[in-house]
């Protein structure tokens, strides 16, 4: 769990104040917040159960395809 948050929380710091288009236009901003998010999806994987069971409000089943998202189908994921 302690992954969890501190990938979720680096993400946060790594991107405050910044609206989409600043986002998408820095490269190292991105890069480093898509391996935080793969690492926090890894983090869901190995929880297992444990997640639903301690946080069952969360989609887990989305946390966790989000790995297979950045790794696999990036090109297909559509950027709002």
């Amino acid at each position: 769990m302690r992954d969890i948050i501190e990938n979720g929380q680096a993400v946060l710091e790594y991107t405050l104040g910044m609206d989409f288009t600043i986002y998408s236009k820095n490269r190292l901003t991105k890069d480093a917040s898509e391996r935080c998010l793969a690492r926090l999806s890894e983090a869901a994987v190995k929880l297992g159960p444990l997640a639903e069971e301690l946080f069952p409000q969360h989609d887990w089943r989305g946390i966790r395809n989000l790995g297979n998202i950045l790794r696999h189908d990036y090109p297909d994921v559509l950027m709002r």
